[in-house]
């Protein structure tokens, strides 16, 4: 008898432990599809409230930032929508001492550092830090170079074809060979002593991840060390789900005496987007206590009319749609388009200042920024915690 092979057999991996990331099991997803116009009004009423009294009527900052680890990708692509994007959050990275390497401190080494790239899809986020490292580390004092290896966990469900995990040390072996091919330029040393990366994926839900385990499974070599998480557009509760795990399964600045945990969060650089995939199940609960105080949601169905509105900011305007901005045009909501796309905004602003004040209960200084322009992306937000 053939095995069906749209049923997808659950991992057998010592490190699966189903739902034990989910912030509150207790909630299935709300059902409710249909609001009213007057529960929309509330909401944006709601928001906007919120957008003088806390944030003052003031943006995000942005800050673009870029790494040479990407500069010759950048020379070669004629959109470098991706690419720009991914050099500015291996610079905040780099700027927030995230980026993995160490040099010796009074003379002494440092905890290594996991890098682990949560959603990490093709893993390309991590083949450009590796290589951000690389670069780094050829241009620090050898004798001040700690690393003996530069781990390297990915996390994704899905095993998307064209993986970038072997590349990622086909691309050292070439920047050492192009080293040793120059005559010491730029002060480098023929004797080249930077380790290579070392890779490990995880073929698995977040939901069902238990970190500390996977780590000292596939990492026996890097006890007791730091992690770092990175994600380029981590998709709606997977960001979420990725914040409890790391709670879960790491001392965090707040938790630094739990004893089963060998590894310490370190800090993170998560480029967020779709805010409409959230759940109330899997948002946390410290970002709940204040979406629920600052009168924005009482229930499930009340979260999912939030996490709705927030696909109003990036949904653009279709040719038929009227051209003053006051305009309601029969909308279902009863608000302007103009007043949907401030709604929208102002809802994805929400949601992340509660994933942002999770981080803050956890102990870590941190922050929102737009690490990109608009025009180069419209999910230009990042979460940076060290």
């Amino acid at each position: 008898m053939k095995k069906c092979q749209s049923i997808v057999p659950p991992p057998n991996d010592p490190w699966y432990s189903p739902d034990m990331n989910i912030t509150d099991p207790s909630h299935s997803a709300a059902e409710k599809s249909e609001f009213s116009s007057s529960e929309y009004q509330k909401m944006a009423k709601a928001l906007n409230e919120l957008w003088e009294t806390l944030w003052n009527k003031e943006e995000l900052d942005l800050e673009v930032l870029n790494h040479d680890g990407l500069k010759e990708r950048l020379s070669e692509l004629e959109i470098p929508k991706h690419a720009t994007q991914q050099a500015s959050l291996i610079g905040h990275m780099e700027k927030s001492g995230l980026l993995g390497v160490s040099k010796l401190v009074n003379g002494q080494n440092p905890s290594s550092t996991i890098i682990a790239e949560f959603g990490c899809g093709r893993a390309e986020l991590s083949r450009y830090v590796a290589r951000s490292q690389f670069l780094t580390l050829a241009e620090t004092n050898e004798n001040q170079r700690t690393q003996s290896h530069r781990p390297f966990f990915l996390v994704d469900r899905a095993g998307p074809r064209m993986k970038f995990d072997t590349k990622i040390l086909k691309d050292y072996q070439c920047d050492i060979d192009k080293i040793l091919a120059e005559e010491k330029e730029k002060s480098f040393n023929k004797d080249i002593k930077i380790p290579p990366p070392f890779v490990k994926r995880a073929l698995i839900d977040i939901k069902d991840l238990n970190l500390n385990v996977a780590l000292n499974n596939l990492f026996p070599n890097d006890l007791n060390s730091d992690v770092v998480a990175i994600s380029k557009h981590l998709c709606g509760c997977a960001t979420d789900l990725t914040l409890q795990c790391l709670a879960n399964n790491t001392s965090t600045l707040k938790s630094i005496d739990k004893p089963t945990m060998t590894h310490k969060l370190k800090g993170l650089v998560i480029a967020l987007c779709c805010r409409q995939l959230c759940t109330y199940e899997t948002y946390p609960l410290v970002g709940r206590k204040f979406l629920i105080d600052s009168g924005l949601i009482t229930t499930p169905d009340s979260f999912r009319l939030l996490t709705k509105m927030t696909s109003w900011a990036l949904c653009g305007r279709r040719d038929d749609m009227a051209t003053d901005e006051e305009s309601v045009q029969n909308h279902f909501s009863g608000l302007s388009i103009k007043e949907r796309e401030v709604a929208g905004f102002l809802a994805r602003r929400a949601i992340d200042h509660g994933r942002l004040l999770s981080l803050c209960d956890m102990g870590y200084q941190s922050k929102l920024i737009r690490y990109v322009s608009p025009e180069t992306s419209l999910e230009n937000v990042a979460l940076i915690a060290q």
